[in-house]
């Protein structure tokens, strides 16, 4: 039986675009969470997954897979930001004139190495295939939140003021992410996060009280909500509950996506000229 029929492995690869950061890997039985890891090197991403996954898998990469536009952005970035903004859960743009995307992304190198199918409409003929996901959108759309939370480090505006986010209010929304994470056995389909690897992370938390160590965190539970997102998209493909925008062509985005944004998803796309389904 292939992959995509019943998958033994799911994997998510919070990418970082850069090999000297931390790119966090998280690695699921079917729907339970078995490890979840870092790594910073193409080599110890690769060795990372074929050690744990040597034949039917999914990985799906939070980074760019198919990018074949020369300059602005990819339609499916346009329909996320359609559909997502009123969430602030917009899509950084790719294109080829970025130099990291030059030669197609490092996702896309990545997936070379390690075999990968990317072509979402391959899930039923292919034992090894790779998916482009997007956290932000997984996590509005599952919980029905209101905008994405703020545990990453960046700035925010109050009262029209552009203020840094401190470790106390990142801190704050990382317990919702990790209430999100934990919440997934509830939802369809469910999707255990809790393992030995997952006491650690937790407990690490707990004592995180600056950015730095926060930033610690960050990539490696970025990467379970990707390793959910392989998991719906191999349970619900097909399903009004998981869109899939764009195609392999031109680039796309597999989500988890609410009733509100499916009912203008088509809409939206064909405004774009974008595949969806």
């Amino acid at each position: 039986m292939t992959a995509t029929r019943d998958p033994m492995r799911v994997i998510g690869v919070d990418l970082a675009w850069a090999e000297r950061n931390r790119t966090g890997l998280c690695l699921a039985h079917r729907d339970r969470v078995v490890d979840s890891a870092v790594a910073r090197t193409d080599g110890e991403i690769v060795a990372w997954i074929e050690r744990h996954a040597p034949g039917d898998v999914i990985v799906a990469f939070d980074a760019p897979l198919v990018v074949e536009n020369e300059s602005g952005c990819r339609g499916t970035e346009r329909v996320i930001g359609a559909l997502w903004g009123d969430a602030q859960a917009g899509c950084y743009p790719a294109n080829r004139s970025r130099p990291w995307f030059a030669d197609g992304g490092r996702a896309r190198r990545l997936a070379r190495r390690l075999g990968l199918d990317v072509d979402p409409a391959a899930h039923r003929r292919v034992r090894r295939l790779g998916i482009e996901v997007y956290p932000h959108t997984a996590l509005v759309s599952l919980f029905a939140l209101p905008v994405t939370l703020k545990y990453k480090a960046g700035r925010d505006r109050r009262s029209g003021v552009s203020v840094t986010r401190t470790p106390a209010a990142r801190r704050a929304e990382f317990l919702r992410l990790i209430g999100c994470l934990e919440r997934l056995r509830s939802v369809r389909p469910p999707f255990e996060v809790v393992s030995p690897r997952w006491t650690t992370l937790t407990t690490m938390f707990q004592s995180a009280t600056s950015g730095a160590a926060l930033d610690v965190l960050e990539d490696e539970l970025d990467a379970y909500v990707c390793a959910y997102v392989a998991w719906h998209f191999h349970a619900r493909r097909g399903h009004p509950d998981c869109a899939v925008i764009g195609d392999a062509s031109d680039g796309y985005v597999v989500t988890p996506i609410d009733p509100r944004r499916r009912a203008a998803m088509a809409r939206v796309a064909e405004k774009y000229c974008v595949k969806s389904a």
